[in-house]
């Protein structure tokens, strides 16, 4: 092994980048979710020249409080938005959508700990 002072600079800040990067990843992989939801996209819409709209019909369990429901969402996208941003869009809104209606049924998740699969 090298003494330390044989190691450039350039290689004490990559491998302190490359340490940095990996501690956000590790750190969301230890917040599993708390909630999990399910929905279908249905019903299609152009309510103007540059959005999409859908409806989800959504289900929601959180399984440390015994709560579920079922209720419907809708969801608006750009129209020039490419496939994966309209996905992640529409997953942020079902997220903020299902953490809304958890926390009126008594029930706080933070929109990050829910866990979404489009069907």
């Amino acid at each position: 092994m090298l003494p330390l002072s044989a190691l450039s600079r350039r290689a004490l800040v990559a491998a302190a980048t490359a340490l940095v990067a990996v501690v956000p990843s590790a750190e969301a992989r230890s917040k599993p979710p708390q909630a999990f939801v399910k929905a279908t996209l249905s019903d299609p819409t152009a309510p103007d020249a540059t959005t999409f709209g859908f409806t989800a019909q959504t289900a929601v369990a959180h399984p440390e409080s015994g709560t579920t429901d079922e209720f419907p969402v809708s969801v608006f996208v750009d129209s020039d938005t490419s496939t994966s941003e309209a996905r992640a869009t529409i997953i942020t809104g079902l997220k903020g959508a299902t953490s809304a209606r958890l926390a009126a049924l008594d029930v706080t998740v933070p929109p990050d700990r829910i866990a979404v699969v489009l069907l």
